[in-house]
């Protein structure tokens, strides 16, 4: 289903999927991401 996908700008699925994993994962980066995760989840409400 890529038209789904394209026509919607929230991530789905394996996408989703990646961005959760790369969020927990305990490194430096950490804040950077939940940064970028509030800032998609105010724009996709």
């Amino acid at each position: 289903m890529p038209s789904s996908i394209a026509s919607t700008p929230i991530l789905k699925g394996q996408d989703l999927v990646r961005l959760v994993n790369d969020i927990n994962k305990p490194d430096k980066n950490k804040d950077r991401r939940q940064k970028a995760l509030k800032a998609l989840a105010s724009i996709s409400k």
